[in-house]
């Protein structure tokens, strides 16, 4: 007959003990359901269950057949669905920045992509494009260095690369990660012009902690022309006319963790925090720099998230991504078309590997887009191979049931035998019972 999914995470509703949270990673979908329904499954009287729960059981997975190996269900299906409609694109336009963060492990150069080297980006681009039609999409990532150095890349590749989607009935959505010292409206403006529709700015606390942390390369602080432009940007015209997606990240590790809470106090007197989506991200090694020499281990940092997004929730900042999404793909490197574009024309399957001297070697660098290889032609880097790598290994992943909505997390930290997993998966009930509060107020 049937059984309780392994891949099912149940929380109890600490205000009503006769129902039960019931969220399946094989699907992303969560049920509320009488907590006696797991009675009846256990003691398989399905008798006992009514039409309608039986129906959602099956219908989000977390009700199996008794012989279904789970696992092996998952590999093969999603082995079934590897052709992913989006092409994932990362342009790194310079390898310069004005900040020398200690936890950044690039090192910048005063070099900015040439028009030759942009044009062959986009013909390489529109050729993937073009040989590939299960791509119906096309996301651009900003990133750096600093991407608003070369604002004027930006645009170029803009007018070039939409006009191209609109001719081939492509979908066009670009995203900008930047530290904001010159997100200025001007600025702003030629970002929305150019339909970048999300763009993440990082604050990593008060004025005093941030500016101890993103200095300049000559010694000062960046908090007030950051903060300054944010405050200009979210209260302009611009932005009520173009509504953009502006996510504010705090890199958090153990010398500002207890900061976090007056940073939010901060944000709300000035009005800036219903117009931003505060993002928490844990700081990571980065090319060997130890710079998570002082980071929370992930249990603490999930225990401290879990308070974090309960502030944000009573602040009245409801977090979409409570519940992590079912996926078979981890990241960029499971594509050997999604590429990473630097300055210097070169191509890498992950945009922490550009400007890392860590990676400027043949195991990660997969051409140069001077060199006309055609995508489907070159050589690959190493770290593609993670999925099969990781299938063909026994590891603890293959029997975690968040390994639907996980797949091994970063690549890279997997294969360094780094701790890679998520935060979510120590916080997950908290989470479960957030979410559905979060909905019953919504």
């Amino acid at each position: 007959m049937f059984k309780l999914s392994k891949y099912a995470v149940i929380a109890a509703l600490p205000t009503n003990a006769a129902q039960s949270l019931c969220f399946s990673t094989k699907t992303g979908e969560m049920l509320l359901i009488p907590t006696k329904v797991f009675d009846f499954i256990k003691n398989k009287e399905w008798n006992n269950l009514k039409f309608n729960e039986l129906l959602e059981l099956a219908r989000t997975e977390l009700l199996v057949c008794e012989d279904e190996d789970e696992t092996n269900f998952i590999f093969k299906f999603d082995e079934m669905s590897q052709n992913n409609s989006i092409l994932l694109s990362t342009i790194q336009p310079t390898a310069n920045c004005q900040l020398d963060c200690h936890y950044c492990g690039q090192v910048h150069s005063n070099v900015i992509m040439s028009d030759e080297i942009l044009q062959k980006m986009l013909g390489r681009i529109k050729h993937i494009i073009l040989t590939n039609p299960n791509y119906k999409t096309v996301c651009i990532t900003w990133y750096g260095g600093e991407p608003l150095m070369a604002l004027d890349c930006i645009c170029k590749f803009y007018e070039d690369m939409f006009k191209f989607c609109e001719e081939n009935s492509i979908n066009y959505i670009s995203d900008i990660i930047t530290n904001g010292l010159l997100l200025t409206l001007e600025n702003f403006e030629i970002l929305m012009k150019c339909k970048i529709t999300s763009i993440q700015i990082t604050i990593d606390g008060p004025k005093e902690t941030h500016d101890k942390r993103r200095i300049t390369k000559n010694g000062k602080g960046s908090f007030d022309m950051i903060f300054n432009n944010l405050c200009k940007v979210v209260h302009s015209e611009i932005y009520s006319l173009y509504k953009p997606k502006i996510i504010l990240r705090i890199n958090i590790d153990s010398t500002n963790y207890e900061e976090v809470p007056i940073l939010i106090d901060f944000l709300k007197k000035n009005n800036i925090f219903n117009k931003v989506n505060v993002f928490f991200a844990p700081i990571i090694e980065w090319g060997d720099n130890e710079a998570d020499k002082v980071s929370l281990t992930t249990k603490e940092f999930a225990e401290k998230e879990i308070e974090w997004l309960i502030l944000l929730y009573q602040n009245g900042q409801i977090h979409k991504e409570l519940l992590p999404i079912r996926k078979s793909l981890n990241c960029m490197v499971n594509d050997k078309y999604a590429e990473d574009y630097d300055s210097f024309g070169n191509i890498f399957p992950c945009y922490e590997f550009a400007y890392t001297p860590i990676y400027q070697n043949d195991d990660c660098i997969e051409g140069n887009v001077e060199n006309d290889t055609k995508p489907e032609d070159k050589k690959i880097a190493k770290i593609r191979n993670f999925k099969n790598e990781f299938l063909a290994t026994k590891n603890k992943c293959t029997k975690c049931k968040f390994l639907p909505v996980c797949y091994g997390s970063c690549p890279k930290k997997w294969r360094k035998g780094a701790d890679g997993c998520p935060t979510f998966k120590y916080n997950i009930q908290d989470r479960m019972i957030l979410q559905y509060i979060s909905q019953k107020t919504i």
